[in-house]
C-alpha cells in the first residue's frame, strides 16, 4: 500500500511534468512566431499547411519544410527532425 508520502510525491512529480511540457509547447509556439517575423511569412500562405487546431509551431515547420528547403532555419529544422531520442 502507498504511504501518503509517496502518493503526494508523484502528484508533486506529476504537476511539474505538465508544467515543463507546457512550457516546452509555449516556447515552441513563441519561436514559431519568432520565425513568421523574421522571414516575413503570410499568415495566408501557412493555411495550406494547417491542420485543424494544429500548434503554428508544426505549421510553420511544414512550410518551411516545403517552400524554404535551403533556408537557414530550414536546415536546422531539419537536424533536429533526424536526430535519434
Amino acid at each position: 500500500m502507498w504511504r501518503l508520502e509517496e502518493l503526494i510525491s508523484c502528484q508533486r512529480c506529476k504537476f511539474y511534468l505538465d508544467d515543463a511540457a507546457l512550457r516546452l509547447y509555449a516556447a515552441a509556439e513563441h519561436v514559431a512566431n519568432f520565425v513568421v517575423a523574421f522571414v516575413g511569412i503570410d499568415h495566408n500562405t501557412l493555411q495550406p499547411y494547417r491542420e485543424k487546431k494544429v500548434s503554428l509551431a508544426s505549421t510553420v515547420g511544414k512550410y518551411m519544410l516545403a517552400e524554404m528547403p535551403s533556408h537557414a532555419i530550414t536546415l536546422i529544422l531539419q537536424r533536429l527532425i533526424s536526430v535519434k531520442q
